[in-house]
Order: structure tokens, then sequence, then C-alpha cells
């Protein structure tokens, strides 16, 4: 407590004080106080809607404001607490990007920030900042720092095998593509995609594959792909074994990738242009000469003709072929066994 006297020339001494006025009290405090960003705190974030943290200071001193600022690391500017501007201070005024957070509890234990989310950009990298103020003037200096990449796109993936309308008579793998988007601006780096998940229908009756134990199911049902690399995928276990395959019919495999942003990852959608709808085809085709009758004796012969057809889907309709590529001839002369070149024997 500071306490002021006045005496005059008369030799007259104040003897009453006023508190608040000749008489007052003050505390001296130098704690500082600390402010402390809890969220994100993650290398990678999906959402920046809300960023918040917690803060504290010493008795007798008490947490007055907590001040925030947010800096893009592509080009290192601040963001512009106007609200519409985005980041455009540079780092030389970088104390006029400090901006009060709102207070979320009692004493500032808790506080948030919602502002600037619509100017964050996928794929780049960003660095907040923190700092408490005490209501003795007392300024938090070192900064509760901490650093993220802004990733709210999905990956892709995509089908190799089978590819989109090809036809196959076996099918012991299936493997396909994977890349993690956005592509990234430095500082920032490409993320990882740590799931894929495939989807395989059976075109002929809308089933689902759900792996090895569960068959063909009705519900909508995907298996987990059992080999992820760094830009590829192979599904080597819970394939259709050959039995669970239907001869003749078309299949429609979809793909989808998990990355590894927070709160679960940036899952991409299914049914997209990097699926494949092939045909399993597993009947030989038929062919049959037209020109030339078994057993026949002819006295020339300038040309060969003949028919062919492909199973199963020729001899049942409900069923679809690969069809037939090409065909091939085998003349051979019996009296010697030479086998027809093409010129000579």
């Amino acid at each position: 407590t500071v306490t002021a006297r006045a005496s005059d020339r008369a030799g007259n001494v104040q003897s009453v004080f006023v508190t608040g006025v000749s008489a007052n009290t003050f505390t001296y405090e130098l704690n500082i106080p600390t402010a402390t960003i809890t969220r994100p705190i993650v290398d990678r974030s999906k959402s920046l809607v809300t960023l918040s943290g917690t803060a504290a200071d010493v008795s007798p001193g008490a947490v007055s404001r907590v001040e925030v600022r947010m800096q893009s690391l592509e080009d290192t500017a601040y963001w512009n607490p106007d609200g519409t501007s985005g980041f455009n201070i540079d780092p030389t005024s970088a104390e006029t990007s400090w901006f009060t957070a709102k207070q979320e509890g009692a004493g500032w234990s808790d506080w948030s920030v919602s502002s600037g989310v619509s100017h964050f950009v996928s794929g780049k990298r960003y660095q907040f900042h923190a700092r408490a103020v005490d209501n003795s003037g007392n300024v938090q200096v070192s900064y509760s720092t901490t650093t993220t990449t802004f990733d709210n796109t999905s990956p892709l993936t995509g089908l190799t095998f089978p590819t989109a309308s090809a036809n196959t008579k076996v099918l012991p793998l299936i493997s396909g593509t994977l890349i993690d988007m956005p592509n990234p601006v430095s500082p920032a780096v490409r993320g990882t995609v740590n799931n894929v998940y495939l989807k395989l229908q059976r075109l002929s009756d809308a089933k689902w594959w759900a792996g090895s134990a569960l068959k063909w199911q009705t519900a909508a049902s995907s298996v987990t792909v059992n080999e992820v690399y760094g830009s590829s995928w192979i599904l080597t276990s819970n394939v259709p074994a050959p039995a669970d395959l239907s001869d003749g019919t078309t299949y429609y495999a979809s793909s989808v990738g998990l990355d590894n942003a927070d709160g679960g990852g940036n899952e991409e959608g299914y049914y997209h242009v990097r699926s494949s709808t092939f045909i399993y085809d597993i009947s030989d085709p038929q062919t049959g000469l037209t020109n030339i009758v078994h057993l026949s004796t002819i006295s020339s012969l300038t040309s060969l003709s003949g028919t062919t057809v492909d199973e199963p889907g020729f001899s049942d309709i409900s069923k679809v072929s690969a069809r037939t590529e090409k065909v091939e001839l085998s003349i051979q002369r019996d009296t010697d066994g030479q086998y027809y070149t093409g010129s000579t024997w």
C-alpha cells in the first residue's frame, strides 16, 4: 500500500486518508501467463474450422486475453485480422497480425478461434502461434507454436488388374494404383494412403463380394486390401477363388483410399472412373470349317472359310463371352506329315 500525506507551511499535517485517493493498494506481479494450443497438434489436418487451446496464470495474476496469429509457410505471410484479406501481412509486420481469441472457459482456461478458415488451402502448410496476456500486462514471450498441413482432399486409387473392359480367365489377385491428393505446395509434402478398400460386384445378380468367409452378399460389402505400398496396392487375400466366380459373368470392381489426415482421414468415394468392369470367361471358343467337307476329295483349294463362336454366351444367352479374338489354322499333309507355313511345306 502506498499512502500520500501532505503538510502545509503553517505546520498542519494531513491525518485523514481516503482509500483509492491518498492510500492505494496494488499487487506487484511478474508471473508470465501461458497459452497452449491443443488443436491442431497433428502433422496433417483435414479440418481447421476451429482452433483451440488452454491458458493459465499463477495467482495473483489472471489471464486477461489470449492472442493468436496464423502464418502461411508457402510465402511466410501472416493472416490479416480484418477477416477478408487472407494471408497478406509481410513478416516484417508480424506484430500487427495478432488478434484476440474467443474466451470459452472461466479465466480463459479454454479458448477458441474460428477466424480465417475460408483462407486455408488444401495442400499448404500453416503455422499457428498463441500467447497469453495477464491483467498486469505481462505477455507470454515463448509462444505456443504448432504446424500442420491442411488436407481435406481425398486420395485417388484405380484398378490396373483387371483393367476396364478386360476379359480374364484367371483372377489370382486384384491390383491398382494410388496417390494422395492434393499436390502439395512446398514446404508441405504429399500425404500417405494407409488403407485401401475394394468393392467387387457380380452384375448378373447384383451381389457383393464380402470375403472368403461370407462369399457373395446382397448388402453392399467391401474387403480390406492386404498389401498397400507407396503408389500401388494388391489384394492377394480374400480374392474370390475359381469356385466363387461364375463363367460368362460381368464383374464390377471399385477401390477407395483413405489417407493419413487427422480425424479418420479423407476417404475417396467408390464408383469412380478409375474403376473396372470386366468379364470372367473360362469357356473355350469353338470353330468349324464350312468350305471343306470331312473326308471329301477336292481338286483345288483357293481359300478356307468357317465359323467361330465363343462360349458360354453362344449357348446360354444369359451369359456373356470374351468374344473370339482370332482364328488360327494348321494344315498338315498326311502323306509325309509336313505342315504348310503359308508359302511352302
